[in-house]
């Protein structure tokens, strides 16, 4: 979904959508995602209510490549 955005309070995701729909706290962390991929970590669908464990990547996963940073439980690895 283009220009989207996932809002994570502590470990939960707590809303996802457009990003002209989905309002953002002023004081949140912002990751640029630009042209990049976001996956599950884990079983869970990306949507409000669920852990926020994320895998982000910089092409499409399927093509065997690793992700560049990874989020457990609203954590990212760097």
């Amino acid at each position: 979904m283009e220009d989207s955005i996932i809002v994570i309070t502590g470990s939960t995701i707590r809303a996802v959508g457009l990003r002209k729909d989905v309002p953002v706290p002023q004081d949140s962390e912002r990751v640029d995602t630009v042209g990049k991929w976001i996956l599950p970590g884990g079983p869970e669908p990306i949507a409000a209510g669920q852990p926020a464990s994320l895998r982000l990547y910089d092409r499409d996963p399927q093509s065997g490549t690793q992700p560049v940073r990874t989020m457990e439980l609203g954590v990212w690895d760097r």
